[in-house]
This record gives C-alpha cells, sequence and structure tokens, in this order.
C-alpha cells in the first residue's frame, strides 16, 4: 500500500491556496453553497486535493480503525474470554471473587489514578495539561477500568480451578462493561461540546 501522497505538495499548496482565494472572495455563508455553484466546487476541489495529498496507506489505516477497535478486537477478546456460567449471573457477580473483581477494577482504578495525579500535582512532580481538568482525570480514571484483555491474562494465571477462572471472568467484563458506561458519562459531561 503507497505511503506517499499521490500529487506533488506544491501543488497540493497551490490547489489549496486558490480555493480558498476564491471562497475568501465569495459570500461564503453556511447556505450560500446551496445557491451559490462556485463555491461548492471550490468545498469539492478542498475536498479531493486533500483526499490526494494523504497517502492511501494512512488512508486505509483511518478506514480500517473503527472496524478494528468497535468490532474485530472486541469479537477477539470476548471469544478469548470462553466465560461459563454456572448457577445463574448474579450469584455469580456476587460470590467473593467477582464481587472482589469488579470493586477494584471500578472503584479502585478511580481512586488509584485519581489520587496518583492529584499527589503529583500537589508535590510539584506534573502539572495537569493546559485544557485538562480534575473531572477529565477522574472520567479516565474511570475508563482504567476498562482492564479486559490484561485481566483475563492474569486470572487465567492466578486461578488453576476453572470455576474460579469463570468467576473472575465474570468479574472481568461486568467491571469492564460498568467502567466504560461510567468513564464515557462522564467524559461526556465533562468535555467541551464542539462548535457548530
Amino acid at each position: 500500500v503507497p505511503v506517499r501522497a499521490r500529487i506533488d505538495p506544491q501543488v497540493f499548496i497551490e490547489n489549496i491556496d486558490d480555493r480558498l482565494e476564491l471562497l475568501k472572495k465569495s459570500d461564503l455563508t453556511r447556505q450560500s453553497m446551496l445557491s451559490d455553484t462556485s463555491q461548492l466546487d471550490a468545498l469539492d476541489d478542498l475536498h479531493w486535493v486533500s483526499g490526494s495529498m494523504r497517502p492511501a496507506g494512512i488512508t486505509l489505516e483511518h478506514f480500517l480503525h473503527p472496524i478494528q477497535a468497535f468490532f474485530i478486537l472486541p469479537l477477539f477478546a470476548l471469544c478469548n474470554a470462553g466465560v461459563h456460567i454456572h448457577g445463574g449471573v448474579f450469584k455469580t457477580m456476587v460470590n467473593p471473587i467477582s464481587l472482589g473483581i469488579i470493586l477494584g477494577l471500578v472503584i479502585g482504578k478511580q481512586l488509584g489514578v485519581g489520587s496518583m495525579v492529584w499527589a503529583a500535582v500537589k508535590l510539584g512532580w506534573a502539572e495537569l495539561p493546559k485544557g485538562v481538568r480534575w473531572p477529565h482525570l477522574y472520567g479516565a480514571g474511570c475508563l482504567a477500568g476498562v482492564g479486559f484483555t490484561m485481566s483475563l491474562f492474569i486470572s487465567e494465571l492466578a486461578f488453576t480451578d476453572d470455576l474460579l477462572v469463570d468467576e473472575a471472568k465474570i468479574g472481568i467484563l461486568v467491571a469492564s462493561l460498568i467502567s466504560g458506561v461510567w468513564g464515557y458519562l462522564v467524559l461526556m459531561v465533562t468535555l467541551p461540546k464542539a462548535e457548530g
């Protein structure tokens, strides 16, 4: 797959400059493209030229990323989880192993990430990046509870009894689901909304 741009960078810059100049001279508004086809043509040209400048390998990578991240990887992880539920879901979730894992991943990660970052900032070892607030770090701490792959690996090493491994896997799956949903909701509320 090619990893070079399909057009010369200088041609790209000239085309972009020409189209931007045309748009600057026109009376561009949010609705004006509907009546002024030259504006729409200029935007189409900008889109085409930008796409031509992006290497095909990067375009393919960007296309495949959501498929890999949201379908292939979760499917692979769930297939390898191989969970067998003995005696009902609720009973399995409230046994000491599952409950300990759920509390550790859901609450422990939030407390661990939050307190360590807070301590590092208070001791002067680190500072929050520009635009990052404490609620953002809380959301990141929540998402840290999604410890699916490594947690499954550790549970396989920690327990020799298949029943205990299955209980650990249930705890990991439930904790990952809770942490993922809670972290998403926290960040959805605390992150600034995109304009437009």
